[in-house]
């Protein structure tokens, strides 16, 4: 069994524990939209039925194909408190079914999960953990009988927070684990062109913040953490067919180094007035790329001249004006449960197919209440991101979206929006365009 199908089948234990706790406790089960209750613990079922057309179902750089879906999404979320502990998680299941002539498009293990437990939430010596999983699939090739680019994440952080009455510290851990699967005989694969899986990854790392409150819900803060990232594969072989075809300017393989990082920031967020909160952090960190870790993985496969050979661009490091990071959003209530969020961040991070990427983002949304029933949510963001390494590219992304809920009861809403979304690059076969249509009814008891 699978890393990712372990860490399914443990959500999945959760969710059955939940239900079945219910039933042997004898649950009050409310009408719908009450939620079902038994002592502390509160489980929420949820259901999204609905349909999907997208005019680039295959995000494809030229000649895009449209079509259309259904989408099933069964969620489910509980929380359960104590006297010092607090739970809560949320979990989601996503399968999206195309016409017949689509179907290689159909995909049914789209999920996520966010869970969290919360002791001692408000003694001088706090506990909580922080656990995330996601499965994604995002179409890239218009041909294969698997024309997705996969990626697992599970995140775990752990954290312990020492409060005194205006300073508080916290020291955190982290794990993530990533597994990368691309479609059979796509740019990057294993030494089987024909198996899906690419790439592993492990991130540990530890970091820690202290906050000084200095209004009563205001904070200056200081941040730091150091992180260290380890692929299972440094010296990955590159095909763009199931024959092993080298991609031009690559060779026979594509180099992905270990690295650490670390990063320190410091600025303060805090509600200034009754409706307006604001956030703004800035510092600077740094990535370095360990150039060792691929030599010695070409060296086992008897390839570490090919590796020279095929020159050292993966042994770039974030440095210079890279490694300044920033972050500030302002989150205005300009009426009762409606607000507008403005925001840029600027930070780096690890790449799965190259060394790193920088990215500047900048984002805009409204969600304003209309009434009882009504509401709508529109925004807009864009994004460039340079990836530097030994494949160096730059993107920009665009994203403009508009949704409008109608709740027809407590328990059951309908929504209808429009997404585009477009890609550009400097790498042509990287581009793509494309609009998104969705009718969405949403359930829940």
């Amino acid at each position: 069994m699978g890393y990712e199908q372990v860490v399914i089948r443990a959500i999945q234990t959760i969710a059955l524990f939940a239900a079945g706790g219910l039933l042997w406790a004898g649950s009050a089960v409310a009408a719908p939209g009450g939620h079902i209750h038994a002592g502390n613990l509160v489980l929420i079922p949820e259901l999204d039925l609905g349909a999907e057309y997208r005019t680039n179902a295959y995000r494809a750089e030229s000649d895009p194909v449209a079509a259309s879906n259904l989408r099933v999404a069964p969620g489910l979320s509980l929380e359960a408190k104590g006297p010092q502990v607090r739970f809560a998680g949320q979990g989601e299941y996503i399968v999206r079914k195309y016409g017949r002539a689509y179907s290689n498009l159909d995909r049914y293990s789209d999920f996520g999960f966010n869970g969290s437990m919360v002791a001692r939430e408000k003694q001088s010596v706090g506990f909580m953990v922080g656990w995330n999983a996601t499965m994604v699939n995002l179409p890239v090739d218009k041909g294969g009988p698997d024309p997705f680019s996969t990626r697992f994440r599970n995140h775990l952080a752990p954290t312990m927070i020492l409060r005194g009455a205006a300073i508080e510290f916290s020291l955190n851990g982290l794990w993530d684990f990533d597994d990368f699967q691309s479609a059979s005989g796509a740019q990057y694969s294993t030494t089987d062109p024909t198996v899906r899986g690419l790439n592993r990854r492990n991130t540990g790392g530890i970091g820690g913040e202290l906050a000084w409150k200095f209004l009563p819900r205001t904070a200056l803060v200081l941040s730091g953490d150091y992180s260290y990232r380890y692929w299972e594969d440094n010296w990955v072989l590159a095909v763009n067919t199931s024959e092993g075809t080298p991609i031009i300017d690559l060779g026979t393989h594509l180099a992905i180094p270990n690295s650490y990082e670390y990063r320190f920031q410091g600025g303060f967020r805090g509600r200034f007035t009754n409706r307006l909160v604001i956030t703004a952090e800035g510092g600077m960190g740094r990535a370095v790329y360990d150039e060792e870790s691929v030599l010695r993985d070409a060296e086992d496969e008897g390839g570490r001249e090919s590796a020279f050979e095929d020159g050292d661009a993966f042994t770039v490091d974030v440095s210079g004006s890279q490694r300044y990071l920033g972050s500030v959003q302002l989150r205005y209530e300009v009426a009762p449960d409606s607000f507008v969020t403005l925001g840029y961040s600027r930070d780096f991070g690890d790449s799965w197919f190259s060394n790193y990427l920088v990215y500047n983002n900048v984002y805009a949304d409204i969600s304003a209440r209309m009434g009882a029933r009504v509401r709508t949510v529109v925004g807009f963001s864009g994004r460039t991101e340079d990836y530097f390494g030994e494949i160096s590219r730059q993107d920009v992304m665009l994203r403009t979206k508009g949704d409008l809920t109608y709740y027809v009861d407590d328990w059951a809403s309908v929504t209808a929006g429009v997404w585009w979304d477009e890609r550009a690059s400097s790498d042509v076969s990287a581009e793509y365009d494309d609009i998104n249509v969705h009718l969405m009814t949403t359930f829940t008891y």
